[in-house]
């Protein structure tokens, strides 16, 4: 048994400090160490809002005009009917 491993204090606390960061990391990443909603969460939740009150509103687009037309170049008909 004279192939032991010897490890100085140092290499004992740097392995201590190194499980307990390794342990307090996979906690806070699973949530459990601090609940809060991240970023992409929350953006997901309102673009599905989003999408679900776009998917019930009324189709407001003007189908007779398409935005090509000499002298027009892109002007809606609402802004050129003084013209």
């Amino acid at each position: 048994m004279s192939d032991s491993i010897h490890l100085s204090a140092a290499d004992v606390a740097a392995l201590a400090f190194f499980l307990i960061v390794w342990v307090l990391h996979t906690l806070a990443s699973d949530g459990k160490l601090v609940s809060r909603v991240s970023l992409t969460t929350a953006m997901n939740a309102q673009r599905e809002a989003w999408m679900r009150n776009m998917a019930e509103r009324e189709v407001r687009i003007d189908r007779s005009w398409h935005g090509f037309g000499a002298g027009h170049a892109g002007t809606p008909p609402s802004a050129r009917a003084g013209k």
